[in-house]
């Protein structure tokens, strides 16, 4: 159960926040996930964006029963440039606190020039100028994966007292297989099912924000049933 947790864990970090807007400098986007009825994990977006170069950090922790079977921390950064429009990535890491060890992955694309990690993929979907499906060849630190983002069209959100947003929504799934390097656990186990997509995302227009953000997030667990991410609070500045 603990193998399980983790990943569950480092899935909503790696996974469900990335979003930028083209003209914005500055912003934060605080998220809580929950299952079961219950507030299992928070995590928080800082991001800053010029015409010339972007970076993300993502933060996260469990909360309540999930904290008592993993009690965890980790931190998502990622350093891009942007010339001639295409993606360098200069630096990019995964800091993660789990049972008082850390671990600290640097993620060295120098000798995989066509990979890029988790949020830079979902930077360039949320740079498409129309929903579209769309694939992006990403290394973890560890394997090589294909994500895979299917355009399943827009639904409609309905008003939450978890969630900051209701109405229209850009509604995808996400499937990744691994290419290289080992499947592991329960999560790894379900990549290749393309029947049941172990990602939900949705993303929609949010006021005073220049571009879509996601404003949900599902993935089904054994324990929890399905977790979902929401949006609960934007804030100016990256506070």
């Amino acid at each position: 159960m603990m193998i399980k947790m983790k990943q569950i864990f480092l899935l909503f970090v790696c996974l469900l926040f990335c979003v930028i807007g083209e003209q914005a400098r500055a912003e934060s986007l605080h998220y809580n996930a929950y299952g079961a009825g219950m507030n299992l994990m928070t995590a928080q977006m800082n991001y800053e964006v010029s015409d010339t170069d972007f970076n993300i950090k993502t933060t996260a922790k469990t909360n309540g029963l999930l904290k008592m079977v993993l009690d965890a921390e980790s931190e998502f950064y990622s350093d891009v440039k942007v010339l001639d429009n295409q993606m360098v990535i200069n630096n990019s890491y995964i800091k993660a606190l789990s049972k008082n060890k850390y671990k600290n992955r640097q993620l060295d694309f120098k000798n995989k020039p066509d990979f890029m990690d988790y949020q830079t993929a979902l930077f360039q979907v949320m740079q498409l100028p129309e929903p579209q499906d769309k694939t992006f060849h990403v290394f973890d630190g560890k394997r090589e994966l294909l994500l895979t983002f299917k355009y399943m069209g827009q639904t409609q959100l309905l008003p939450s007292s978890q969630m900051m947003y209701s109405g229209p929504a850009d509604y995808y799934t996400l499937t990744i297989d691994i290419t290289k390097g080992k499947k592991k656990g329960w999560f790894f186990n379900r990549m290749g099912n393309k029947d049941n997509p172990p990602l939900h995302l949705y993303f929609a227009n949010i006021d005073g924000v220049n571009q879509k953000v996601m404003v949900k997030g599902a993935f089904d667990t054994t324990l929890f049933g399905q977790i979902a991410v929401y949006l609960t609070h934007i804030f100016k500045g990256g506070k």
